[in-house]
């Protein structure tokens, strides 16, 4: 399981992703759709499969600059 959490989440979020080249697109659209959610929710719980959570490792830079890292916990 992946937390992504931040303060002062605006309305869009610009992922930069970085090593996930081996991550489908779909997958890529759904956490850009997460992180999107989490603008309006401040925080979201992201969950995936074994092999999949081996290559999630991203920082979300929102429109106002502010960083919010993506680990495994």
């Amino acid at each position: 399981m992946a937390l992504l959490h931040s303060e002062g989440f605006k309305h869009r979020v610009r992922l930069l992703i970085s090593g996930l080249k081996h991550v489908y697109p779909p997958l890529r659209q759904a956490i850009g759709s997460l992180c999107k959610a989490a603008s309006y929710a401040g925080e979201v719980i992201l969950t995936f499969g074994h092999a999949a959570s081996a290559v999630i490792d991203f920082t979300a830079v929102m429109t106002t600059g502010h960083q919010t890292t993506l680990k495994e916990t």
